[in-house]
């Protein structure tokens, strides 16, 4: 028996068993649920919008229909009836469906379960079996095959008996171009973050940056921008060890960072302040910029650390401070410039934080940074914000820009979250 025999007498023997999904405790999960939004455009026509690719997808497979997929059985069909099926698909009011190539196929799996492989919440009833994408394999003689993913333990393949003649499954997709149009404060609300993959012994749910930089829409109207990152109940809602932040700045605005200090025992906390940065020139080697860190209340701000330093990319300007439980505020500003037009500057911030003496704190609840939109004069982004997280959390993201700080807001901004190993985890809009 051929190799391509025993790939179609699998293939047969995946479509027809149905196994309970399991997904291993060690196994980091991909696509958790926050990654999703269903939705019905249209009464009892359901439908998945992922927000990390912006790709919208049909919620069941091909055959299947109704809450959760439970009418009718995954039809299967061999690859041209499934491009046919694809282009004559109508769905949710949407006409434009088309089969998946093979990555935005393989953009379903979640590595971190089999039988199926796939978030079951937001595509229940997936048969753990082959799917059929629309990618041909490009390499003569074997043009007669097409790719496939393999939703039992999520393998992408072109291995089949009788190649595109085979009957394989079909999930169809389309793009959503309502996730593509231009938001001045795009945000999130309770999106899960994912746990780090690898393990991360240092922060062990996960390092994060939340990105804030250009939307889609046409030019770029340059302005001020804030990015709230709040971890929400429950848990302990501390960013373990501090932030990192950084972006551009302006002399009409500052680069800044609100953090709470808060803790159980009510004690002081040592603060640790290292900043790079440069001007805006290619030339320029470093550039004067005013540091303040100011004990913020509802009515009144007192500076309790003030110093303006020659701040270079090279050489961090370095610093320590004890400061008692409070909301506190950082900024770093440049000393001359004109206000709008082109960022004056760049800076990089990094704000740790312990226990005088010992290991342990953190700010609680979360951070408010901010910034400069513009045309980074080096390629980099507007602003973004780092954290580290010791125990699970879901996060709620706002960028503040135009409507709430008005003519000098900037406009048409993009939030991107990234994990450790700089993946896109959620883009918003997506793109």
């Amino acid at each position: 028996m051929t190799l391509m025999h025993c790939v179609g007498l699998l293939a047969m023997t995946l479509s027809t068993g149905a196994l309970a999904q399991t997904c291993p405790g060690g196994n980091p999960r991909v696509a958790p649920d926050s990654r999703y939004s269903i939705g019905s455009p249209v009464a009892g026509e359901e439908v998945v919008t992922d927000l990390v690719t912006g790709l919208m997808w049909k919620r069941c497979s091909e055959g299947q229909s109704g809450a959760a997929c439970s009418t009718g059985s995954a039809s299967t069909h061999t690859w041209t009836q499934a491009l046919s099926v694809a282009n004559g698909a109508t769905h949710a009011g949407f006409s434009d469906w088309r089969l998946p190539n093979r990555e935005e196929l393989r953009s379903l799996v979640e590595t971190g379960c089999v039988s199926p492989s796939i978030n079951t919440a937001a595509f229940p009833a997936t048969a753990s079996s082959l799917y059929w994408s629309s990618t041909s394999f490009a390499v003569a003689p074997y043009t007669s095959y097409a790719y496939f993913v393999e939703f039992e333990t999520g393998i992408l393949s072109t291995l089949s008996a009788n190649g595109k003649l085979d009957s394989y499954h079909a999930r169809l997709v389309r793009d959503d171009r309502s996730l593509a149009a231009a938001l001045d404060e795009p945000g999130l609300t309770r999106f899960a973050l994912p746990a780090p993959n690898p393990p991360n012994a240092n922060c062990p749910s996960g390092f994060f940056s939340a990105i804030v930089d250009d939307g889609p829409g046409g030019g770029l109207t340059p302005g001020a921008f804030g990015m709230e990152v709040l971890l929400d109940d429950p848990g302990t809602r501390v960013l373990a060890g501090g932030l990192n932040f950084g972006g551009l700045i302006d002399v009409g605005q500052v680069g800044f960072a609100a953090f709470n200090i808060a803790n159980a025992a009510n004690e002081p906390q040592r603060l640790n302040l290292s900043l790079t940065g440069s001007g805006s020139s290619a030339g320029a080697e470093g550039a004067m910029m005013r540091i303040r860190i100011s004990r913020r209340t509802a009515t009144t701000s007192d500076s309790v650390f003030e110093t303006t330093q020659l701040i270079t990319l090279g050489a961090p300007y370095v610093t320590s401070i004890d400061l008692p439980p409070a909301f506190y505020e950082a900024t770093v500003a440049p000393t001359s410039g004109s206000p709008g037009g082109a960022a004056e500057g760049q800076f990089y911030f990094s704000l740790t934080t312990s226990f005088i003496g010992r290991p342990g704190g953190g700010f609680q609840g979360g951070a408010v940074v901010g910034g400069y939109h513009a045309m980074h004069p080096f390629g980099g982004v507007s602003g973004f914000a780092a954290f580290c997280l010791a125990t699970p959390h879901t996060t709620s993201v706002r960028v503040l820009s135009r409507p709430s700080y008005g003519p000098a807001g900037a406009q048409d901004l993009r939030l991107r979250i990234r994990d450790a190993e700089q993946r896109d985890v959620v883009v918003v809009p997506a793109g």
